[in-house]
């Protein structure tokens, strides 16, 4: 059985807590295509496991898996859904729209996701003995900061742009910053 050109074996694995794993829920989800989620716990090390290691060589959440082939990170998912089955679309068509698209997707993905991940704030403490204090005084360093210029490019001058903002690449960032209790008031 497929839905438009996309055969209906997907699995995703994640973690519910994943702001790249909901990324990739929320696409499925506008796609109306069906998956089968496999948990994999982050917080405990369950991405450490060689029965991980064998599905996503670079340990980390999400994994799609379509087919037997598998495609890690949150934003190349995304563009395979819509490279597979074309609508409705998650990202422009258009060249230079899409370019703007993928760009404002890289200020939460490159920038402020990686604040709020496991492993690096782990490595902050194995590699300069940070305590829980330091690495949350580190991870304060991005968000909402990082938020205010995909803030100000979607109430300025881009405002003519924002229907692809809706894309489930680039709003995800309030999450981790309202789960903080960080005050974001300004940047809505």
């Amino acid at each position: 059985m497929q839905k438009g050109g996309l055969a209906m074996s997907i699995k995703v694995y994640g973690f519910w807590r994943s702001i790249a794993s909901f990324r990739v829920r929320v696409a499925l989800r506008l796609k109306g295509l069906p998956f089968e989620e496999i948990p994999i716990d982050i917080l405990s090390g369950e991405q450490f496991k060689p029965e991980y290691e064998a599905v996503n060589v670079e340990r980390v959440v999400p994994t799609f898996v379509h087919d037997g082939h598998s495609i890690f990170q949150s934003l190349a998912i995304i563009e395979y859904l819509d490279d597979v089955q074309p609508t409705p679309r998650l990202v422009p068509q258009d060249a230079k729209e899409r370019a703007y698209a993928r760009s404002l997707a890289l200020m939460t993905i490159a920038d402020a996701h990686p604040l709020t991940v496991p492993r690096v704030r782990n490595h902050l403490v194995k590699a300069f003995g940070a305590d829980a204090k330091m690495v949350e005084d580190w991870a304060n360093t991005g968000p909402p900061k990082d938020l205010q210029p995909m803030s100000g490019c979607l109430h300025g001058a881009c405002r003519h742009r924002l229907r692809w903002a809706t894309s489930p690449a680039l709003p995800i960032s309030a999450s981790p910053a309202r789960s903080w209790a960080r005050n974001i008031s300004g940047l809505t």
